[in-house]
């Protein structure tokens, strides 16, 4: 599959340019438009301009693959459901992957220079080799990642403390006792499109996402509804949540397409459980050219 194909791009696409406006509440009309990111293709579907930090590579005794490189490896998440992990990249030294039989990346630790464990990522794979759930689990130092309160800022502070990183470190396994950050689980349709995304987020949140597709597999309708609680930590250290809350949402998606079949305009509208009608948010316009 190559970078265009990977991009849900028909036909011989030179370049994608994308330009973006939200709604103007008070001329009920597009606001200025944001020029977006430009991606170019070469003849045979590669992004042009993207150098891949290959590493080093080791093989163990049954063949399968280990690499060390800055960025890690390519994970193809489904179209529009990617997602990461914000850290302080100052921190981040190397990824190390580890890959399975069918060379797909498993196991990616984000490390720092000491070695140490930032987080990793756990993936695992359907009897269709897609992703089905990962998980983030964090290290034993998650609080070096943190940074000083707004104000703290504000005041000059650019780090916190080793005290009261360790602290941080106290609370996080406190209130993670299994590391676990995030979970994510994918289900698909009868002809591979996501369909539903359960996410859980420290034992904390949960949500479940759906999805309907148009006849160019491009998502028109999603649902999400979410659950979330506080917690706190008693006398004792044991974890105790309370005032949980509910939400949910809508978006739909509406799309204008040229001779090709892919989408130049996208308009979304957007609705809350509190809201009676759907309400237009924001467009997005594409500039396709071709070879």
């Amino acid at each position: 599959m190559t970078d265009r194909e990977r991009a849900r791009l028909r036909g011989p696409v030179r370049s994608v340019r994308s330009d973006l406006a939200d709604l103007d509440p008070r001329t009920n009309d597009w606001g200025p438009f944001r020029q977006g990111q430009t991606l170019v293709y070469d003849v045979e579907g590669r992004l042009e301009g993207f150098v891949w930090d290959e590493g080093v590579t080791t093989r163990d005794g049954r063949g399968l693959r280990t690499t060390v490189n800055r960025s890690g490896p390519l994970i193809f998440r489904p179209p529009g459901l990617e997602w990461g992990m914000s850290f302080d990249p100052t921190k981040l030294a190397d990824v190390l992957t580890r890959y399975d039989a069918a060379d797909r990346p498993f196991e990616i630790v984000y490390r720092t220079a000491e070695q140490k464990m930032l987080h990793r990522i756990e993936l695992l794979y359907d009897g269709n080799g897609r992703i089905f759930r990962e998980r983030v689990v964090v290290g034993d130092d998650f609080g070096s990642q943190s940074s000083p309160s707004s104000q703290d800022i504000a005041a000059g502070k650019t780090e916190l403390s080793a005290r009261e990183q360790q602290g941080l470190n106290r609370i996080y396994q406190m209130l993670m006792p299994d590391g676990v950050l995030m979970t994510r689980e994918y289900e698909y349709d009868r002809v591979g499109r996501v369909s539903e995304v359960r996410t859980t987020n420290l034992g904390l949140a949960e949500s479940l996402q759906t999805f309907i597709y148009d006849d160019h597999d491009n998502v028109v309708e999603e649902h999400e509804q979410e659950a979330s609680r506080e917690a706190n930590l008693d006398r004792a250290g044991r974890r105790i949540t309370r005032n949980e809350t509910s939400s949910e949402r809508w978006a739909r998606h509406e799309y204008r397409y040229d001779a090709q079949g892919n989408w130049v305009e996208k308009v979304t509208l957007q609705r809350q459980s509190s809201d009676r009608d759907f309400r237009r948010s924001n467009v997005t316009r594409r500039v396709i050219a071709y070879w």
